[in-house]
């Protein structure tokens, strides 16, 4: 077989095992159709109970005009029951009122009564209590006019007493000091001789002071020419000092000067400061937009994490729905077991019921005679112990009936429950979807910050670790250039500020120079000063001595010993003063004895005035005190009437408190009117609504009458059970809905699957070999392939089907033959 044979052959295979597979993947479809057509008959026993309820919900629907009408009359008899309880408590209500409106009508008008008397009392007190007012009032004026007089009286006396008694201290006063003012005469007589020497010592001391004034000029003269020397002296020596000093500091300036030269041209590093600030600016704000992208990428990583929880959540919610999906699946069987129990219990109960109602015809029968009704010999329920028991058989249906009801409120829960996970299910996944859009808008933004700053992330590191070292460079070249920058700018000043000394020291060392030159001149001229002021000093110690000597003679009569050096003008002051106070004390003591004659004739005056005015007053407090006890006396009975009540206020009072008891009288009558009136209109509502009740029991009875047989005829067993088969719109539409689903998918099923099978029945009908022929031929096949491989190449065409037949045509075939389920026999 040649190689173009051994091609046409592998298509012939090829073409077998595509119908093969072909055939396989049918079989597979309708596996899988019948699968899901078995589903749909288990969802159709599931819906059969809801079937049945739809079908008894559409008779029930025929009844609900009817069954309205009786729910609208029971609703108007609940109604009217409740208007007659109502009316019968008001009118229970109403004769209470009354009663307590009469009974507070009877007291209201025994109060009246008694406040009437009391009023007119209390206008004849009152009028009475007038009267003590008046004479109070007339008593109080008297009192307070004597009081006031007897308050004038007592200040004049007040004021005669206190000007005695200035007056008294006055003399007393003017006595001492008139002794004083002897004595000081008696012991100063020596001081009277000063009226005619003291002049002479004035004029003396006057010459004595103008030469110690000019001693004094002329030492003060000399010591400032001694200071001036010693000053000039000590500003020469200064200024030497200060020119050596200053020559050093010259030095050692101009060394500093040189250093910081040098240091600030080497710190510069071959750039100006202006342009290391530049290089500063620009890491600041590379710095400020790397920790802008490393703040977006924080920010891509917590949204990241956020999508995560969200994708795991939705996960977490699917599984519970899937769980919750096969729960209710697995519930629908026991559903339907327990609908087929309760309909047996009831076929039971109905049956037991029907056996009760033949209780009289049960006792006719007897064993051996056939049954009237059926012809039956034989009698099982004839004896009362083979009846079972109803009681049981309704416990029975009453617990299946509240399993059912259980599952199906279980079930309920758990659709209630499913869709409320669905919801959430579908909020999370737009959450995902809004997230997912954040972080591609992210993603770009962040490339866009990468290329622009020239970033490059490798694979396997984090990008915060980049980020965290292409910062940490960028700092570094930050501290690199302000280091630099800095340290220039503080050269540069240090520099500046040694090159202004250097120029300070210079101007200072020429001015120090021509300071120096300048205090020599100046102490050779005060040395000359000083001789001339030595001379003219000794001279006037002559002069000052002599005066001094003639000034203590004349002075030691007056009982001075010695001159005092120290502030002479006071002896010439206190001698002075000496003078002046016995002339004073002279001229003090005559008018002083002027002075107590006058005081002492007009303290007799006083005297005379003060007991004339303290007799007068004793008179005014006898007469006070007898118009107050005058009005004391009316004040107690006033009292004793009336306490402290005003009497206009208390008539008021009175007038006010009967009026309002008048009101009262009339409000309390009126109101006994208006309950007498409510009492009526409530027993007249009473009877309405008894007849009322009677037509409308009367109505009801025959509805229900009618409603009952038509349920019978309709096949519903009681009202309960109509009841029981009503529908809601809402659940008579999803019933309808799930039927048509149901019935559609059915349809569709079934289309699939006869669809499915023609074209089985087709691929069948072209044949299709079984897998034993099918491994023979691909075994020969194989056996072509390993001849063909064996033999040498003759030329480029069959070299290039040698190779089609390696790289396409075997894996095509191996990959059908595993999928047709046969053993790989290709090399």
């Amino acid at each position: 077989m040649t190689i173009q044979e051994l091609l046409k052959e592998s298509e012939a295979v090829r073409h077998q095992l595509e119908r093969k597979a072909e055939g396989l993947r049918l079989q597979e479809t309708l596996k899988d159709i019948d699968a899901k057509r078995a589903d749909l008959d288990r969802q159709s026993s599931l819906f059969e109970p809801s079937r049945q309820r739809l079908e008894r919900g559409g008779k029930a629907l025929e009844l609900g005009e009817a069954y309205e009408g009786i729910k609208e009359l029971r609703t108007q008899r609940v109604t009217l029951k409740q208007k007659q309880s109502s009316i019968r408590d008001e009118l229970t209500r109403a004769r209470t009122e009354l009663q307590n409106a009469e009974e507070a009508l009877t007291l209201i008008e025994g109060e009246y009564r008694e406040k009437l008397t009391e009023q007119t009392r209390l206008e004849n007190t009152a009028q009475r209590v007038k009267a003590l007012d008046a004479q109070i009032i007339d008593r109080q004026e008297a009192a307070a006019q004597a009081r006031k007089e007897f308050e004038a009286a007592e200040a004049k006396l007040k004021e005669c007493t206190s000007r005695y008694e200035e007056r008294r201290k006055e003399v007393e006063k003017l006595e001492v000091a008139l002794r004083e003012a002897r004595k000081y005469l008696q012991v100063h007589a020596v001081d009277e001789k000063l009226s005619t020497g003291l002049a002479g010592i004035q004029k003396c001391y006057a010459m004595y002071e103008e030469a110690e004034e000019k001693r004094t000029a002329v030492r003060e003269s000399l010591g400032r020419a001694l200071e001036k020397k010693q000053e000039a002296q000590r500003v020469l020596n200064d200024r030497a000092a200060m020119m050596s000093e200053v020559n050093h500091r010259y030095m050692a300036t101009e060394k500093e000067y040189s250093r910081t030269r040098a240091f600030y041209e080497s710190t510069l590093k071959g750039r100006s400061i202006s342009e290391w600030r530049e290089i500063c600016a620009k890491n600041i704000k590379r710095l400020s937009e790397l920790d802008e992208l490393y703040k977006k990428f924080q920010e891509l990583r917590d949204l990241e994490e956020k999508l995560k929880n969200l994708h795991e959540a939705r996960l977490r919610i699917q599984q519970e729905t899937r769980s919750l999906n096969i729960r209710d699946v697995e519930q629908s069987g026991k559903i339907q077991e327990m609908q087929d129990e309760v309909e047996r219990l009831e076929k039971r109960v109905a049956l037991l019921h029907r056996i009760e109602d033949l209780d009289a015809v049960r006792e006719l029968l007897q064993d051996g005679a056939p049954c009237p009704l059926c012809g039956s010999m034989t009698h099982p329920y004839t004896s009362g112990a083979l009846v079972p028991n109803p009681e049981e058989v309704h416990r029975q249906l009453a617990e299946a009936q509240k399993k059912l009801d259980d599952l199906r409120d279980e079930i309920t829960t758990r659709q209630t429950r499913t869709g409320r996970l669905n919801e959430e299910i579908t909020s999370i996944t737009r959450d995902e979807t809004d997230m997912r859009n954040q972080v591609n808008a992210l993603n770009a933004e962040i490339s866009s910050r990468v290329s622009m700053l020239g970033l490059r992330f490798g694979a396997g590191i984090s990008p915060f670790e980049e980020l965290d070292r292409a910062r940490q460079k960028t700092r570094d070249s930050l501290q690199l250039a302000r280091n630099a920058a800095d340290t220039a700018e503080a050269a540069e000043r240090d520099m500046k500020a040694a090159e202004d000394e250097l120029d300070k020291i210079t101007q200072t060392r020429s001015e120090v120079t021509r300071f120096h030159q300048d205090a020599l001149f100046a102490l050779q001229s005060e040395k000359s000063g000083e001789e001339q002021f030595t001379s003219e000093a000794k001279n006037q110690e002559e002069i000052v001595h002599t005066l001094k000597s003639e000034l203590l003679s004349q002075i030691m009569p007056y009982g001075y010993k010695a001159f005092p050096d120290k502030n002479p003008a006071e002896v010439v002051e206190a001698l002075a003063k000496r003078l002046a106070d016995w002339q004073e004390g002279a001229k003090r003591c005559d008018e002083l004895e002027r002075e107590l004659s006058a005081s002492q004739s007009g303290m007799t005056a006083l005297k005379k005035e003060r007991e004339s005015l303290r007799l007068n007053r004793d008179e005014l407090a006898s007469r006070v005190k007898a118009v107050e006890a005058e009005r004391d006396s009316v004040k107690q009975q006033r009292v004793i009437l009336f306490a402290s009540r005003v009497p206009d206020d208390e008539t008021s009072r009175a007038m006010r408190d009967v009026e309002e008891l008048r009101r009262q009288f009339n409000e309390r009558h009126e109101v006994v009117n208006a309950k007498s009136q409510a009492f009526d209109q409530a027993q007249t509502q009473a009877h309405s609504l008894e007849t009322q009740g009677a037509t409308l029991r009367e109505a009801l009875q025959k509805a229900e009458i009618s409603f009952s047989k038509q349920l019978l005829a309709l096949g519903f067993r009681n009202e309960d059970d109509y009841a029981a088969a009503l529908l809601t719109n809402d659940e008579r539409r999803d019933l309808h809905n799930k039927l048509r689903t149901l019935n559609q998918t059915a349809s569709d099923l079934q289309v699939e699957r006869e669809n499915t099978r023609s074209q089985i029945l087709e691929l069948q009908a072209g044949g299709v070999p079984d897998n034993s022929q099918l491994v023979q031929m691909v075994r020969a096949l194989n056996a072509e392939f390993v001849r063909i491989r064996s033999q040498a190449v003759n030329d480029a065409d069959d070299a290039a089907v040698r190779a089609k037949l390696t790289d396409e045509v075997i894996p095509a075939l191996r990959d059908l033959m595993l999928t047709c389920g046969l053993e790989e026999v290709l090399n």
